[in-house]
């Protein structure tokens, strides 16, 4: 028994440490300048709107030292690269050569 519950944690503990917590300078609504807006929850879900209307949602983490999204109104998994400063974030645009600017608007929790 205590065989079956120490292979349980040590298969926990590496399933854990698979994926990282996402940065807490990363969780909050963003804007960018061309108007779409990011909403990043600590519970690693992501909305981003443009115009009123949902152009993405899913599920966000950090692989890698990348956001990796799995997008859920579209089945498509992806990972881009970020980059955070004290009120900016830039994030590369999938398959894409071009980015996001997106200013911080309002603190998550």
């Amino acid at each position: 028994m205590r065989k079956l519950i120490t292979v349980s944690l040590l298969l926990m503990s590496v399933a854990l440490q698979s994926q990282e917590q996402i940065p807490f300078d990363v969780i909050g609504v963003w804007q960018s300048q061309e108007g779409e807006f990011v909403d990043i929850k600590s519970t690693g879900t992501f909305v981003r709107i443009k115009n009123k209307q949902i152009q993405a949602k899913g599920i966000v983490e950090l692989r890698d030292n990348q956001l990796y999204i799995k997008r859920t109104d579209s089945n498509t998994e992806y990972s881009l690269c970020f980059f955070t400063g004290p009120s900016t974030m830039v994030v590369c645009k999938p398959e894409s050569t071009e980015a996001w600017l997106f200013h911080k608007i309002e603190v998550g929790l």
